[in-house]
C-alpha cells in the first residue's frame, strides 16, 4: 500500500536582533526557499552563534536538517527550541516528523499528542499520528483522528486525508468502506496514482478481477513504470483462469481452454513487465506460473 509524505512546518518571524543577526536569518529564509538546505543550514548557524536564545533558528534550522535527511540531528535542534520555549508546538509536530523518518513511532506519537494538547486544531498533527497509529496497527485510532479532520477541522489535500482513511479500512478488511474513500480522494484528484492501485487490491480482494484490473491499468497509465500494478494485473488474470477452472471443470471446452491460455499468456506478459521494473514479487510468480 502507498502512503503520503509527512509535511513540515518551518516558521518565519519578526525579529529584534543585531543587525548581522538578523541579516544571516534573511539569507537563511532566501536558502530554504531555493532547497539550499545545507546553505541555510550554514546562515541559521551563524545568527544561532549570534542569538542562541531563538527557539525559532533552532526550530527552522531543524526544518532544514529534516530537508537532508539528517534526522537524528533535526531532532537535537528540536529539542533545544522546545527548551528554550516549553509551548512551541512547531517544534513538537517537528520533532514527531523526525521520530517518524527513523522508525521511532512510540515517540512520534507523544510529540503528536502534545502538539495536539498544545492546539486541538492542528490538523496535520491528527493526519500524521494518523500515520504512526497505522504503523503500529492500531487502524481504529487512525481512522478516528482522520474522521476529526476530514469532519470537524479540515485539512488541506483532503485527497490525502481520505487515502490514508481508506488505506486504515483496507487493513481492517473493510474493503466497501476503503472504495469509498479512494473514491472521495479520485475525485479530487483524477490522477492520484495510490488511491487507484491500493482501491485495485481492494476489488482483487473482494473477487472483483475486472474491476481491480481497470484500477490497475490506469494506474500504469500515471506511472508507466509502476512494477506493483503490473504484477497485481498478472494475478488478477492468473485467478479469473483458476475461476473458469473451477466454473468449467465438467464442461471444459475448447473455448474454455483459449480463454485460460489468452489469460495465462498476459498475466505472464505482466509479470514480466513487472519484473523490468524490478518489483520483487514478480520473480516468484514467473517461476509458479510462467514455466
Amino acid at each position: 500500500m502507498r502512503k503520503y509524505a509527512l509535511g513540515i512546518i518551518i516558521c518565519i518571524a519578526n525579529f529584534v536582533f543585531a543587525q548581522t543577526a538578523g541579516d544571516y536569518y534573511k539569507r537563511a529564509v532566501g536558502k530554504y526557499k531555493e532547497k539550499d538546505y545545507a546553505g541555510a543550514i550554514v546562515e541559521y548557524t551563524r545568527a544561532i552563534d549570534l542569538s542562541p536564545n531563538s527557539a525559532v533558528l533552532y526550530n527552522n534550522r531543524g526544518v532544514c536538517k529534516f530537508n537532508l535527511d539528517r534526522f537524528s540531528d533535526a531532532i537535537k535542534d528540536y529539542e533545544e527550541a522546545i527548551r528554550l520555549d516549553k509551548n512551541y508546538v512547531h517544534s513538537y509536530f517537528n520533532k514527531g516528523n523526525s521520530h517518524y523518518g527513523i522508525n521511532e513511532f512510540e515517540d512520534a506519537l507523544i510529540c503528536y499528542d502534545k502538539t495536539i494538547e498544545l492546539d486541538p486544531k492542528y490538523s496535520l498533527a491528527y493526519v500524521n499520528r494518523a500515520k504512526v497509529y497505522q504503523k503500529l496497527g492500531d487502524y481504529k485510532s487512525s481512522i478516528a483522528d482522520l474522521d476529526y479532520v476530514l469532519e470537524d477541522v479540515g485539512v488541506k489535500d483532503k485527497e490525502k486525508a481520505y487515502l490514508d482513511r481508506a488505506n486504515a479500512y483496507y487493513f481492517l478488511e473493510e474493503y466497501e468502506l476503503a472504495i469509498k474513500d479512494y473514491r472521495l480522494a479520485i475525485a479530487l484528484n483524477e490522477d492520484y496514482y495510490e488511491a487507484y492501485i491500493n482501491r485495485g487490491q481492494c476489488y482483487f480482494r473482494m473477487g472483483e478481477y475486472e474491476k481491480a484490473i481497470d484500477d490497475f491499468t490506469l494506474s500504469m497509465r500515471l506511472d508507466p513504470k509502476n512494477g506493483e500494478g503490473y504484477y497485481y494485473r498478472g494475478l488478477c488474470r492468473i485467478q479469473m483462469t483458476s475461476d473458469i477452472k473451477s466454473a468449467k471443470k465438467d464442461s471444459k471446452t475448447v473455448a474454455d481452454v483459449r480463454t485460460n491460455q489468452k489469460l495465462l499468456e498476459m498475466a505472464c506478459s505482466d509479470f514480466k513487465k513487472a519484473k523490468v521494473f524490478e518489483y520483487g514479487k514478480a520473480y516468484e510468480a514467473l517461476e509458479e506460473y510462467c514455466k
